[in-house]
């Protein structure tokens, strides 16, 4: 891995283009599993979209930025991938038990709840959820779609000043 990372910061090509091609090569992949699981929810459940396409795409790609921000960020110190996917780990699985996915965050204290309907999870299931069930406006998923790539953004950045190029 060490060799690979050396040959790719001896290329020409900047850092940031690096990361942004890691990022396009996983939405590929997740666009993929995505439709596979759409197909298998048609096909299986009879599962039919309340909601727009649209809005499903753009919440896809805000998602996607969203957590391959954070994705980079978390890794950018590790000296290896075992100790970057523990890093994601111990930053993933709070998130997901604190962010209604498995249960609601509205079981909560009012204090803490306020935090949690803005985490980045929360924010794309929530946002999810109105266009699966209600079929809910563009207008409404908007604000989501909006922190969702601020975050993105933001943590990307950070990580391209804090990552470990050697």
């Amino acid at each position: 891995m060490k060799k690979l990372m050396r040959r790719m910061i001896a290329t020409p090509v900047q850092k940031a283009a690096i990361l942004v091609s890691f990022f396009f090569s996983r939405m590929t992949i997740n666009l993929v599993e995505i439709l596979l699981l759409f197909l298998f929810g048609y096909f299986y459940f009879g599962f039919i979209l309340q909601g727009g396409i649209g809005q499903i795409l753009l919440l896809f790609i805000s998602g996607n930025v969203a957590f391959a921000g954070l994705a980079f960020l978390l890794a950018s110190r590790a000296e290896n991938t075992r100790t970057g996917n523990g890093v994601i780990n111990v930053f993933s699985v709070p998130l997901m038990l604190a962010s209604g996915i498995f249960f609601s965050y509205a079981n909560f204290p009012d204090a803490i709840q306020q935090v949690l309907q803005y985490s980045p999870l929360a924010l794309l299931a929530d946002a999810m959820r109105t266009v699966f069930n209600t079929g809910g406006e563009i207008s409404e998923v908007l604000p989501a779609v909006g922190i969702l790539n601020a975050f993105g953004v933001f943590c990307f950045s950070i990580s391209l000043k804090v990552f470990r190029w050697h």
